[in-house]
């Protein structure tokens, strides 16, 4: 992770987002990363976010690094009532090996975005 990342509520809780700023390991790509998240609550199983693509919710910083905007509606309900979400960025390498991921936390507020934050956990 290169800064910490942001929560943006939008309007009343409509197109929130986490704005998540990271850069890979040298010697990896865009395409060498997989994005999972908590489905129930922080150090439960990593799985992929249904419906998220890296590539077209991502842009390139020009140092290398990228900023990625994750969709709350994405998460389904799990990113709502005060829960608490992690995001995960892992390198899969073409072997098969997963890196430890680099994660952050999200918690969308109780209402309509409203007290929603985000925090780096690594």
């Amino acid at each position: 992770m290169t800064k910490t990342c942001v929560f943006q509520p939008g309007v009343l809780g409509v197109g929130a987002r986490v704005r998540i700023f990271w850069k890979p390991p040298a010697g990896y790509q865009l395409g060498d990363i997989v994005v999972t998240a908590s489905t129930s609550g922080l150090g439960s199983v990593l799985a992929p976010i249904t419906g998220f693509s890296l590539a077209s919710n991502t842009t390139s910083n020009g140092d290398g690094s990228y900023t990625t905007a994750v969709p709350t509606n994405l998460l389904g309900g799990l990113l709502g009532l005060g829960s608490e979400l992690e995001i995960a960025f892992q390198v899969k390498h073409a072997s098969g090996w997963l890196s430890v991921p680099a994660s952050v936390a999200s918690n969308a507020g109780l209402l309509a975005g409203l007290g929603g934050n985000c925090r780096n956990l690594t």
